[in-house]
């Protein structure tokens, strides 16, 4: 069933099929009127009409078991509009509903400040208690009865961390939760791999743990619950279980609310993927040495470890071999049937396959040999059922090796795969006889239309919501990706007035990025001078290239030092939230930031004055997944840069912008400079999926920043 967008701002109620709505609209309407019960608690609260409009909206989808997919700007609310839906339909209808966000900020908000409030309002409905737990996976709680082997294992072996451990085993009967942040003292990494829940180390009900268990617990607390917050990975995670094993995490549910949906097809993508290297083996064979689980102990003896001293050498052995092989098959010698892809300084050389490469007999056969002689201890020295289990899963993990090498360098899966080969060399790193050592062998879906319909779709409604889902005002585009059919649909832009508080600056004679010669980097670092003298408040600068950004951050280090501007600058897999700390701290702050900057960062008032968009944000062709889709497209005789890389253009655009204005009173600046957006047909299409800010020159930028003395420190 599709319903057109629903973009009028005058329509009070959204049609509803059923009698039996009425009900759920009154109390929608207890909950959100302007004498409301959110009124009561929140100072200052305004009726937000389109909010309403989107609770009513998710209620239906809920009700009425359709999917929807909805769109509502910043300013909205629309946290509160589907929790405050979700918690009367779980609460009413003894439902579950699964909440999946993205990222960590987000889930803490519902968790920690929305969902509280929730629970509040719907007990003053007469409603009983809403229950609400937030999911997390067993690697993220403390499994006793490990904790008791590695003290047990500390009194006969040199063991690193003996000391955390023990303090550690005193806390255990005070924590509640069990999980890691509970401990009032770090505890290093590689003591919490062996102290942690894992589940090819649990006993189950024979762990004299068991009920006490932190994991366990957990569990029993999401089995009465009403509403379940997890993220997209996680979910995932549940998913592939329920397809493998026939259950998952999560009990049963009813319903699946997707918050920041837009990243769906990509944490998708990145979770069923693929990956064999020589540090993968490296690191199994050196978990069994030192049995890490704690079933490994009364088979893995002295006498067992020196027998499988053979095997791992061979093993070792012929994966570099064949890795060894393969690097230089497809990087020196370039055979038809690869595409080397350049990609960024701080990223490894990926070559794209699209035939298979020869059959690495001797790899298989050493495999097999291994899985042999792990099947031999299976029959002689298992006594116990957790042994025998782990046995079993430790012979399926050498055999899904041998799967995932085949799987990636025979091409399987067909055009709805990427496969491709990584190399990748640390600085001061050369070719050398461990050229094998350097490499990764990756394959990666890249249609989630594939799988999602029959997996999920068919199975439970889902609810898809964020600020930027949607594409020149429909939904065609991330519905294509997703496989998704038949749909309701919702659109509400923010109530903010952009026109009144954000000023747009768009670069309309910058030199094309692909000019040579550094003209554009000359162009950018010209530019960021004027625009810094302009905006002396905290300025945020959206770059798509590591690359590019550090020749940029290079050329204005001493322009910024000697105006006593302090400029942070991203590092690839640097920590985003000290730097956006740091950020806050200093009024005169220039900001260089990424890939995770884009989105998910919070800088209202003061905190952010201006933001730089450097570039269009395009996905990068060259990566290997973006362009099997882009072959996918032009295969099935579409457009690829038509259908993919300008709606992704404009998602990514919209949320760059989106960085600005986080509140009603906020003012600032956006400057584009990408000349593209007005020399370009496409850039017309992108400028007309932002918000209506006033389109201005930089010399206006001064108008809409505040002086920094006034900045809130």
């Amino acid at each position: 069933m599709m319903f057109p967008d629903d973009e009028s701002r005058d329509q009070e109620r959204v049609p509803l099929d059923e009698p039996d709505m009425a009900a759920y609209e009154e109390l929608i309407e207890a909950v959100f009127a302007p004498d409301g019960l959110l009124a009561k608690r929140i100072h200052g609260y305004e009726v937000r009409q389109d909010q309403v409009r989107l609770a009513r909206r998710v209620m239906a989808s809920l009700k009425l078991e359709h999917h929807l997919l909805a769109e509502a700007g910043t300013g909205i609310g629309k946290s509160f509009a589907y929790l405050v839906a979700a918690a009367l339909w779980a609460l009413l209808e003894k439902k579950v509903v699964v909440i999946s966000t993205h990222t960590i900020p987000l889930q803490s908000q519902l968790v920690d400040k929305d969902l509280p409030l929730v629970a509040e309002v719907m007990s003053e409905l007469g409603m009983g208690e809403l229950r609400f737990e937030l999911a997390k996976g067993r690697g993220n709680y403390l499994c006793k009865r490990r904790l008791e082997a590695y003290l047990l294992k500390a009194r006969s072996e040199e063991v690193e961390h003996a000391d955390v451990a023990r303090q550690m085993w005193q806390l255990k009967d005070q924590l509640t939760d069990g999980d890691r942040p509970s401990f009032p003292f770090p505890i290093p990494s590689d003591l919490w791999t062996l102290v942690a829940g894992e589940a090819d180390d649990c006993h189950g009900s024979e762990s004299p743990y068991f009920d006490h268990c932190f994991i366990q617990q957990a569990r029993r607390r999401l089995s009465s619950a009403h509403l379940i917050i997890t993220n997209h990975a996680m979910f995932f995670t549940d998913l592939a279980m329920r397809q493998q094993e026939g259950s998952g995490i999560f009990p049963e549910y009813d319903h699946v609310i997707f918050d920041e949906a837009h990243r769906i097809e990509e944490v998708f993508s990145s979770f069923f993927a693929r990956r064999v290297n020589y540090q993968q083996v490296e690191h199994l064979f050196r978990m069994i040495r030192m049995r890490w689980q704690t079933w490994m102990d009364g088979i893995f003896d002295q006498e067992v470890l020196e027998a499988l001293i053979p095997y791992e050498q061979r093993i070792r052995q012929h994966l570099l071999d064949m890795l060894d092989q393969v690097a230089r098959q497809v990087f020196l010698l370039q055979p038809g049937g690869a595409r080397l892809e350049a990609q960024e300084a701080d990223q490894p050389l990926t070559v794209l396959l699209d035939r298979p490469l020869p059959v690495f007999q001797r790899l298989e056969e050493s495999l097999a040999d291994l899985e042999r002689f792990f099947r031999q201890l299976l029959e002689t020295k298992v006594q116990e059922e957790t042994q025998r289990r782990g046995m079993e899963r430790l012979i399926q993990r050498v055999r899904s090796l041998g799967e995932d090498i085949r799987f990636i360098t025979q091409v399987e899966g067909g055009a709805d795969w990427a496969h491709w080969v990584e190399w990748r060399l640390e600085a001061g790193e050369q070719i050398s006889d461990a050229f094998g050592q350097q490499i990764t062998l990756v394959a990666q879906p890249i249609n989630a239309r594939t799988v999602l319909p029959d997996a999920l779709f068919s199975r439970v409604p889902v609810s898809m919501l964020s600020a930027t889902l949607s594409t020149e005002g429909h939904f065609a585009f991330i519905a294509g990706r997703l496989g998704l059919d038949e749909y309701d649909s919702f659109v509400a832009p923010s109530p903010f007035d952009y026109a009144r508080n954000a000023l747009l600056v768009v670069s309309e004679k910058a030199p094309f990025p692909n000019q040579p010669d550094g003209q554009y980097e000359r162009f950018l670092v010209e530019g960021l001078q004027r625009i810094l003298t302009l905006s002396p408040g905290r300025t945020l600068v959206l770059f798509t290239s590591y690359r590019q950004m550090s020749l940029v951050a290079e050329q204005l280090k001493a322009w910024c030092e000697a105006r006593q501007r302090t400029l942070l600058v991203q590092e690839a897999g640097g920590d985003r939230e000290r730097l956006l700390e740091q950020f806050r701290k200093d009024p005169h702050g220039v900001l260089f930031g990424a890939e995770s900057f884009w989105e998910g960062i919070d800088l209202p008032g003061d905190e952010l004055q201006c933001v730089v968009i450097t570039k269009i944000p395009f996905a990068n062709p060259k990566h290997p997944v973006t362009r099997a889709r882009l072959d996918w497209i032009e295969r099935s005789g579409g457009d690829s840069f038509d259908q993919y890389m300008i709606p992704m253009a404009i998602i990514k655009t919209k949320q760059g912008f989106g960085r600005l204005i986080r509140r009603a009173c906020d003012r600032g600046a956006v400057v584009l400079m990408d000349s593209r957006l007005v020399r370009k047909g496409y850039g017309k299409r992108i400028l007309s999926s932002l918000p209506p800010a006033r389109r201005g020159k930089l010399k206006d930028i001064p108008h809409y920043v505040r002086p920094p003395q006034t900045a809130t420190e």
